[in-house]
């Protein structure tokens, strides 16, 4: 008699049933859209996105709820460093409700102050902590951590030990940065660069710069995004297991506003190995009045397409970035009635 071989089929956790953010569709209202574009100079194809524009990295807007901005970054004043504090910022967002929530549950609430008079004594001389669970995101991933120990979260499937292991990562990078050692590591990459052979200055300046000083080393930070994204998908994708009575929103806008940083990394990159090789390749003045005056031609031509979106995309891009930067403010007294001359701002400055 023959026998069928029985064939073992791969049963599906119920955690790989469990959505991903990534297919959670985000949409904001045309309300939102016209306030954004009467109030703001970056277009709003770059709400929780980073697109390529005219001009790399015209700076990024995101959200905090549907209905007021967040934050906007300044695409010059943007570096490696701020990008990293910019992660466990937006984190913040996350943890935030998802803590507080966790806390309200009448089983957790007891637990969770001995916690906090145990691990936070010193802090609560300063602030309750109890009432401000939203404050620093260190507090709050170190919280978190506390918490997962104690089994508070008794849920089946939940990767505890792996959440455990990135928050963990997580506040080591975030020391990292509250102790400036890139600000050391620049110092001693300085003296190392005075002594190398001029011909090898590029070269150097890459391996001191950027490979021994972990925060101004793009894929280093690229790893905390991964470990970020990972940390606020979790608890996305457990929401229902966990009883976590919050919107989807305040897990979709923090994943995506640490998405649009690797974009931000990658354009920062280019920015930094275009400049370096420039300083090195243009060897004359008349090289640098061709090039000046090509880039003005580009920009012209831009400005000047028959495509609208392309000629309102350049025309915002110019004065977001190139038009504050004017030292003269001829173009500013001709189109705004002399509301932000110079002497003005300079008023205003000195009293910020």
């Amino acid at each position: 008699m023959k026998f069928k071989s029985k064939v073992k089929r791969k049963v599906k956790s119920k955690s790989s049933k469990l959505k991903h953010i990534k297919n959670y569709n985000f949409k904001l209202s045309n309300e939102n859209i016209n306030y954004l574009n009467n109030h703001y100079l970056i277009n709003t194809d770059f709400l929780l996105k980073n697109k390529d524009e005219i001009l790399l990295s015209p700076g990024t807007i995101s959200v905090g709820n549907i209905n007021n901005p967040f934050f906007i970054h300044d695409p010059l004043s943007l570096s490696t460093v701020k990008v990293a504090s910019g992660i466990i910022s937006v984190i913040s967002l996350c943890l935030t409700p998802v803590i507080i929530n966790i806390y309200k549950t009448d089983n957790n609430k007891k637990t969770i102050d001995i916690i906090i008079k145990k691990k936070f004594k010193r802090l609560t001389k300063y602030f309750d902590i109890n009432t401000d669970l939203s404050g620093d995101g260190m507090i709050q991933m170190k919280l978190l951590k506390y918490i997962l120990n104690e089994n508070i979260l008794n849920i089946k499937g939940l990767p505890k030990t792996k959440i455990i292991k990135v928050l963990d990562d997580l506040v080591e990078f975030r020391n990292l940065l509250s102790h400036n050692t890139h600000i050391k590591k620049d110092m001693e990459a300085n003296m190392k660069h005075k002594k190398q052979i001029k011909q090898k200055t590029l070269k150097n300046r890459k391996t001191l710069f950027i490979k021994n000083n972990p925060l101004r080393n793009l894929n280093y930070i690229k790893l905390f995004i991964k470990k970020s994204q990972y940390l606020i998908n979790t608890f996305y994708v457990y929401k229902k297991q966990i009883g976590l009575n919050i919107s989807d929103d305040k897990f979709y806008i923090p994943y995506h506003i640490i998405n649009v940083f690797n974009k931000t990394l990658d354009n920062l990159c280019i920015l930094r190995e275009r400049r370096h090789n420039m300083a090195i390749l243009i060897n004359n003045e008349q090289k640098v009045l061709d090039i000046a005056e090509e880039t003005l031609d580009y920009l012209n031509k831009k400005l000047n397409n028959k495509n609208k979106k392309i000629k309102q995309s350049t025309a915002r891009n110019i004065v977001n970035i190139i038009t504050p930067r004017i030292e003269s403010d001829y173009i500013l007294k001709k189109h705004f009635n002399n509301k932000i001359t110079n002497k003005i701002t300079k008023k205003i400055c000195k009293n910020v």
